[in-house]
């Protein structure tokens, strides 16, 4: 292996390792509620920004990480930007269930 792919591997499982985390942190609980996943889908679209610093090979993974994510968690990412509104319109619904699209 060259310098570049170990390079490549670091920087790999630098990107994956807060889906394990998150991965443990919703596994754990029998039926999530929105207040354990919202934080953590926006912590993952935090982290799945290209920033100006990222390698090509960083920014294009986390391009395809965050696309797919955010096709699949379409409703809770709306939440997400629109919070407000949805507060106002949910009143007291305290538990939402997770819906995942594919």
């Amino acid at each position: 292996m060259s310098d570049e792919d170990i390079k490549k591997a670091d920087e790999f499982i630098k990107l994956m390792r807060i889906l394990y985390t998150s991965t443990l942190a919703v596994s754990s609980e029998k039926t999530p509620t929105c207040g354990q996943i919202l934080p953590i889908l926006k912590k993952l679209e935090t982290h799945f920004t290209a920033a100006d610093d990222d390698s090509v090979f960083t920014a294009s993974i986390k391009a395809k990480i965050w696309s797919d994510l955010s096709s699949r968690y379409q409703v809770l990412i709306m939440h997400l930007h629109y919070s407000n509104l949805s507060n106002n319109l949910l009143g007291g619904v305290r538990k939402i269930q997770l819906i995942l699209i594919d």
